[in-house]
């Protein structure tokens, strides 16, 4: 799977769920947060080994390599909310009529 088709569908998920206060689908977005994190490790590997000798396109590969960088950080942001929905989620009194 390509690096954009995961992001285009990671994304509306977690912005439905936090839209609609629905957490039925917290632990599929977990799952598909991991399968991302490994994508974007590979992607970077993959690029750096297949590209790591070709001097003259440095700015390009400095350039895919700043991109990736930086969705990656604003994926690890978006990790970072969907950890902190996690535990108010499970730390929520479930017996309680406003859950």
């Amino acid at each position: 799977m390509r690096m954009v088709e995961a992001i285009d569908r990671f994304f509306p998920g977690l912005t439905d769920m936090l839209a609609q206060g629905r957490f039925h689908d917290i632990e599929a977005l977990l799952v598909e947060r991991d399968h991302l994190s490994e994508l974007f490790a590979q992607c970077i590997e993959s690029h750096l080994l297949n590209h790591a000798d070709d001097v003259n396109r440095m700015r390009t590969n400095i350039l895919y390599l700043t991109l990736l960088n930086e969705t990656r950080a604003m994926n690890a942001h978006a990790f970072a909310l969907i950890d902190r929905i996690q535990a108010l989620f499970l730390s929520c009194d479930t017996s309680s009529k406003d859950f």
